[in-house]
């Protein structure tokens, strides 16, 4: 920047960012600033020259862009059971390799993850029981070798094979956690003679407003 002897000017400075792809994503939310720090051009000050700065001149730092979102899908279950001859199959779709990830000028779609799923449990009868952690269970259900539902993958598993050894019939909702966006699905409770239904998992994610003294809303967003 070059010195003047207006001391009302305003002169701006333009700063291009440089953006890279590497990853991991989906990038966690966070706040980008950028911070500006003045310093002089020549070892003095001439009075009649402008812009002036002094040693030691304040360095103001900006919100320049946010990364907001979840990182996440939340599942719920309304009702799922293991008595009276009765069970539960869940099924998880990672759908995080959908058809836009190879059409990006048309349809962005969603990146390609990785991730875990925990199951949390909410009896009936009020009991607490152990959440269910799938990089514990690797290789099975359709997770990969370290626990993970890879992105394209469906977890697949029945109710009672995933509930702690110690209980032995189950009747409340359910929650699911899964370490990726984009997660769907589907659960069917049987008695697997005369009686099969099965119905979507709502998707409780996009939780945008929190009022003093409540919870966050549920959004049920498919």
């Amino acid at each position: 920047m070059a010195a003047g002897s207006n001391p009302a000017a305003t002169d701006s400075l333009a700063f291009v960012p440089t953006i890279t792809t590497a990853g991991p994503f989906p990038l966690a939310p966070a706040t980008i600033s950028i911070s500006a720090a003045m310093a002089p051009i020549t070892t003095g000050v001439v009075a009649t020259l402008f812009p002036q700065y002094i040693e030691g001149c304040e360095t103001a730092t900006v919100n320049f862009a946010s990364v907001s979102g979840v990182l996440n899908t939340i599942l719920l279950v309304p009702y799922a059971t293991t008595e009276a001859g009765y069970n539960t199959a869940l099924t998880i779709a990672n759908t995080t390799k959908d058809p836009g990830t190879a059409n990006m000028a048309t349809y962005p779609g969603a990146i390609p993850q990785t991730g875990k799923i925990k199951i949390y449990f909410y009896p009936k009868s009020g009991a607490t029981i152990t959440p269910w952690d799938s990089t514990a269970h690797a290789s099975n259900f359709g997770l990969d070798a370290a626990g993970k539902l890879p992105a394209g993958g469906t977890f697949v598993a029945l109710l009672n094979d995933i509930l702690p050894v110690d209980v032995t019939q189950f009747g409340g909702y359910i929650f699911i956690v899964t370490d990726f966006t984009n997660a769907h699905g589907e659960f069917f409770v049987s008695n697997f003679d005369f009686f099969t239904h099965g119905a979507l998992m709502l998707v409780v994610n996009d939780i945008d407003r929190v009022a003093a003294g409540r919870t966050q809303e549920q959004g049920l967003n498919q």
